[in-house]
């Protein structure tokens, strides 16, 4: 990538281990985990000219409660934005409610960058079908 890096989540995983406590975090904090995995790593990131933006992929539709400490987790981030992809649009359209309600969920301290969440289907996507095309 001109200009910048794509890290996998086990590339963000690998560099967040090695940091210093000052260093900037890969991941982000949720609250409704247990308290021995209270880290989500966003599915990509992209560090383009000292920016970051985390891509998270969603195939799969999510407890909503969990699907919120995760937009919240990114609201309470460094990151500069947040991309969801999604292949349902009605999972689209949850993640972009939890995202728009600004008021932070209880515990979550309060925003540091109020990081812009954009949720886009994934390329491909037969509208039609709520599946990548060519999916069965």
């Amino acid at each position: 990538m001109a200009g910048g890096s794509m890290l996998t989540e086990r590339e963000c995983r690998g560099r967040e281990r090695s940091q210093t406590p000052d260093d900037e975090r890969y991941s982000v904090e949720v609250l409704g985990r247990s308290r021995e995995d209270r880290q989500r790593w966003p599915d990509l990131v992209l560090e383009i000219n000292g920016r970051r933006i985390a891509v998270e992929i969603e195939f799969s539709p999510k407890y909503t409660p969990w699907l919120a400490d995760i937009v919240s987790g990114h609201r309470s981030s460094s990151y500069e934005r947040v991309s969801f992809y999604v292949v349902s649009p009605r999972l689209g359209a949850r993640i972009a409610k939890l995202a728009a309600d600004g008021s932070p969920l209880p515990g979550f301290p309060p925003p540091v960058s109020r990081a812009p969440t954009r949720v886009l289907p994934w390329p491909g996507l037969d509208p039609g079908r709520g599946r990548p095309s060519g999916a069965r």
